[in-house]
């Protein structure tokens, strides 16, 4: 059985990291650079980001996540998108539809939605 190879896009440093105390409320946040971001605080909004996003364990989003890759340790409310992986780690709670290519999941992840896996081609 083929493994799934290891994402690049997590080894690097993000390019932009939103704290463990800040809120962003209300707002649609987009990022249109290939540099990854990380999530440690809360979004109340839709995020779209063409780089990676990675959500760690204090990072929540109530919103809908676009973005070439995922990482996701906090929790989300709200569909999820991406063209590359989709990795949910032990500590992961996802509460919506899921859209991806390749679809990892840790044991411990709690996810509540419907999942679509297809390969997506440029």
């Amino acid at each position: 059985m083929a493994r799934a190879k290891v994402n690049d896009d997590f080894i690097k440093p993000a390019g932009t990291v939103i704290g463990s105390g800040f809120v962003i409320n209300g707002a649609k946040f987009l990022c249109s650079t290939d540099e990854s971001i990380r999530i440690e605080g809360t979004v109340a909004g839709d995020i779209a980001v063409d780089g990676a996003l990675s959500l760690s364990e204090t990072g929540c989003v109530e919103g809908n996540i676009t973005a070439s890759s995922i990482r996701i340790a906090g929790s989300t409310h709200g569909d999820v998108s991406c063209k590359n992986s989709l990795h949910l780690t032990g500590t992961a709670s996802v509460y919506g539809n899921i859209s991806t290519s390749v679809f990892i999941v840790d044991e411990g992840a709690k996810f509540s939605g419907f999942c679509k896996t297809e390969i997506c081609e440029d």
